[in-house]
């Protein structure tokens, strides 16, 4: 998944003021080609590859991936709508600000489990204190058996320090993940508050 409200740079997506909205541009090409290296698999656009918005070659490992790119980039019609092209836009992120921050953006998302979302609970009423222990002990569970990562819970909004070995063992865990992962991870992070949930999707 990739966070609609987040624009390319991770940042957010501020509303623009109507008046200030540029054109979407002419959809310019006939046919949209992929083109296989041995760096993987490229768009193009009648025979011309295609370029990040930093001026990289738009390229991916995973072949599904690039034809789901190819895809977009087919069902643009008379403008291109850069906002609908999800996929590319996982991409190009990932190749523009991921790559040369990568460990940065590691240590973003082992911070916001430091403070992870499942880790605070209500301390009333008992019903919701009930639903949170359902719904959300069940994912924790999983870090614990899945990684052996254990992160305490409390109630209320207090901060508690999670164990400095038990955030390090979390950072290990995303540093095995590839650039087009680990971007997904970092934009459902800053979404919605948790770093375990994402990690338990991807």
């Amino acid at each position: 998944m990739i966070n609609d409200n987040k624009d390319e740079t991770g940042g957010p997506k501020f509303m623009a003021n109507p008046d200030d909205v540029r054109p979407k541009p002419k959809r310019f090409y006939k046919q949209v080609s992929l083109e296989k290296s041995d760096g993987g698999y490229a768009i193009h656009l009648d025979g011309r590859p295609v370029k990040t918005p930093m001026k990289q070659s738009l390229q991916v490992r995973s072949e599904p991936l690039a034809r789901a790119m190819a895809d977009e980039w087919e069902a643009q019609v008379d403008v291109i709508d850069h906002e609908a092209m999800l996929f590319t836009k996982l991409a190009n992120t990932a190749i523009d600000r991921v790559v040369p921050r990568r460990q940065e953006i590691i240590d973003e998302i082992t911070s916001f489990a430091g403070s992870d979302l499942l880790c605070y609970r209500a301390s009333e009423p008992a019903s919701l204190q009930a639903r949170e222990a359902e719904h959300w002990d069940p994912f924790l569970e999983w870090l614990k058996a899945t990684y052996s990562i254990q992160l305490q819970t409390t109630s209320g909004i207090m901060h508690i320090s999670q164990e400095a070995r038990q955030l390090q063992m979390f950072g290990q865990v995303l540093a095995s993940y590839d650039d087009l992962s680990l971007t997904a991870l970092h934009n459902l992070t800053t979404l919605i508050g948790s770093a375990i949930l994402p990690l338990a999707l991807v």
